[in-house]
């Protein structure tokens, strides 16, 4: 039941995530248009937001995309992690008392890998909404073609690199993070290196069952040194050797022709 209910709300929160993310970007769908932009004497076709007036536009980005996308998000980031490291830093681990300054180290680590996540995030996107807030509100020139031609494309680049530096941070911080991956990484080597070592066993213990049935083996012997065998599906014939040196133990051997030798 718990699996179940914990399914269901997975559900859930997916839907309303989503659901959520459409509604923020609803009227960027609504008011995209292409239309014609003059840059130094040279028409550029473009695409772009036209809102009925410029004061919806600016409501838009400050209201919805700049708070709601950028400074509550910031804002929740920094307030979780900061609650979640100062409970890792509080919390007293078991261990003896020698391993103190191992666990202080760790705390440690993992206080500053949450430092640098929440930086990261910040640093990352707040360029691309330092230059909207300057064309917005501060009258920057949104046709200068250096910021259309390398400082808003850099902008827009670092600010969505940040969806795959939280990965490398946490390989940076944690050992056990950079163990996992490689162990994923090495998988089919290490899959193949299993099935090699099951065959070995399978053969070893078919080996040792064969060598500890040895003296289930059924024997008819002769005087005369020869005899028949009765092993399962396996028949032949035997011939054995006296040796008074090794008279209590049995040594059997079976040859491709089902023919064994036994030295008593």
């Amino acid at each position: 039941m718990r699996q179940r209910n914990t399914k269901k709300n997975a559900r859930v929160i997916l839907v309303i995530i989503w659901t959520f993310s459409l509604l923020i970007l609803l009227p960027w769908a609504l008011y995209y248009r292409q239309y014609d932009l003059l840059i130094n004497g040279v028409m550029y076709t473009v695409c772009g937001e036209i809102f009925p007036s410029e004061e919806a536009k600016k409501g838009f980005f400050l209201g919805v995309i700049f708070l709601l996308l950028y400074c509550i998000p910031l804002t929740l980031i920094a307030v979780f992690y900061f609650l979640i490291g100062y409970r890792v830093w509080n919390r007293d681990a078991p261990g003896i008392t020698s391993s103190k300054g191992v666990i202080e180290k760790s705390k440690m680590k993992v206080v500053k890998m949450l430092m640098v996540v929440v930086l990261l995030f910040m640093i990352s996107w707040m360029p691309l909404y330092v230059i909207r807030l300057n064309v917005l509100f501060f009258g920057g020139n949104e046709s200068d073609p250096i910021i259309n031609t390398y400082v808003n494309p850099f902008a827009q680049w670092l600010g969505t690199s940040n969806s795959c530096m939280n990965p490398l941070v946490y390989c940076l911080f944690s050992q056990k993070i950079r163990r996992r991956i490689w162990s994923m990484l090495c998988c089919a080597k290490k899959e193949a290196r299993g099935l090699y070592s099951t065959r070995s066993m399978y053969n070893s213990a078919l080996q040792q069952s064969v060598s500890t049935r040895d003296s289930s083996i059924r024997l008819d012997l002769c005087a005369n040194g020869h005899g028949s065998i009765n092993y399962g599906h396996l028949q032949g014939s035997v011939c054995y050797h006296h040796r008074p040196s090794r008279q209590n133990s049995d040594l059997i051997r079976l040859n491709r022709n089902n023919v064994m030798s036994t030295h008593v």
